[in-house]
């Protein structure tokens, strides 16, 4: 696959820290009214992580198993969703233990995810629910691969929950020719249990969707690529619309390293050369020089913009540039020693690395700080 582009992105975002490990374990959460998804907020791109009103999620995965942790209201340390005395967070009877998941949701006051099945001896896929506290989960829905020409299944998969829905893009076999690869795009109502396919006129062999897939109101955008007549390999950003099923080609996706909404305006970057703003209405592109060089990674936030510029050595130290509305630099952090973005709340950027015995370590950075010209990261429980 030539998606270097695209995977760079998802490594540079780090929004799937992973692991499998022990730690603390959680309090007794109380199950209030909590927010069903961050539908209409910028915020629901973050891959791994939700917020509810007892706490914020995150979930982290390394393949072969991994935990879903919460940063309860009131506190400033993300650990284990386990409550069991004595556990060691390192296998299924640890409550928190998710031995795949890819992506997490929120819905009717359960968390969800998708993982292994336990009933199929096939290693299928399944959604699963479990209380906010953890406890009662459940396997909901199987999520079954196609079958492959030969009668197998295979094939990787990743998902976003939004709202009421798991948006979930199989590549079905990655060992064949490009131009024989399968996509399918899936769609699963969490509240009635029913499987679309609603954009799979689109994906026929030889266009295959990238990551990561963002869901907007009823707009999902994503990378794609497209294998040309003559050989070669097109990347474009899409948009599907969840209403009407059409899938539009917005702009040519080659070295775009991220991008987010404006009101009906889609902005992103291109790595290295210049921050674009394209109008969906008209179609029309406007380009404006990078403030930074080389800067691979943009958001608007509360305040203005953070830049997040190049890796500058064999540590992958990254510098964040923050800058106001009218795009005057007003602060900067650097960051060492491993320290990844996991997301931003409404007062804080989290930021995650794991410890020598795979534990999450978590890290914040106050957004009143912004402005002081002595930005540091505050080590969460310390």
């Amino acid at each position: 696959m030539k998606k270097r582009t695209f995977a760079l992105l998802a490594w540079v975002l780090a929004l799937a820290l992973f692991a499998g490990c022990a730690g603390p374990t959680a309090p007794t959460l109380e199950l209030r009214d909590s927010r069903e998804s961050y539908a209409h907020d910028e915020r629901s791109a973050w891959d791994g992580f939700l917020a509810a009103e007892v706490g914020d999620y995150y979930v982290t995965n390394r393949g072969t198993g991994g935990l879903i942790y919460v940063c309860p209201k009131g506190t400033d340390r993300f650990i284990p969703l386990c409550g069991k005395p004595d556990c060691n967070h390192a296998d299924a009877g640890c409550n928190a233990y998710v031995d795949v998941g890819i992506g997490i949701g929120l819905f009717q006051n359960r968390i969800w995810t998708t993982e292994f099945s336990s009933q199929d001896p096939d290693h299928g896929r399944c959604v699963t629910s479990r209380a906010l506290d953890g406890t009662d989960k459940r396997e909901d829905y199987p999520l079954p691969f196609p079958q492959l020409p030969d009668g197998s299944r295979g094939g990787s998969d990743y998902s976003v929950f939004h709202n009421n829905l798991l948006i979930r893009a199989i590549d079905i076999d990655e060992s064949l020719p490009f131009e024989q690869q399968i996509e399918r795009v899936q769609i699963l109502d969490l509240k009635t249990g029913e499987l679309q396919e609603p954009f799979q006129d689109h994906f026929v062999p030889g266009v295959r969707l990238g990551r990561p897939i963002r869901p907007v109101d009823n707009r999902i955008f994503a990378p794609e690529e497209v294998r040309e007549a003559d050989g070669s390999v097109s990347q474009w950003l899409i948009c599907m619309d969840l209403d009407t099923g059409e899938v539009r080609r917005l702009t040519p996706g080659d070295d775009v390293s991220s991008w987010y909404l404006e009101a009906d305006k889609l902005c992103f970057v291109r790595m290295g050369s210049c921050r674009c703003v394209y109008d969906l209405e008209t179609g029309e592109t406007e380009e404006f020089p990078l403030e930074i060089p080389d800067a691979v990674y943009e958001r608007k936030d509360d305040y203005g913009y953070y830049v997040m510029g190049p890796i500058h050595n064999d540590r992958m130290d990254i510098t964040f540039y923050f800058f106001d509305h009218d795009r005057r630099q007003i602060d900067q952090l650097d960051l060492t020693d491993g320290w990844r973005l996991m997301y931003v709340d409404d007062t804080r950027y989290w930021f995650g690395q794991f410890d020598p015995q795979g534990t999450l370590v978590s890290a914040y950075l106050d957004k009143s700080a912004i402005g002081s010209g002595n930005l540091k990261l505050t080590q969460s429980g310390r």
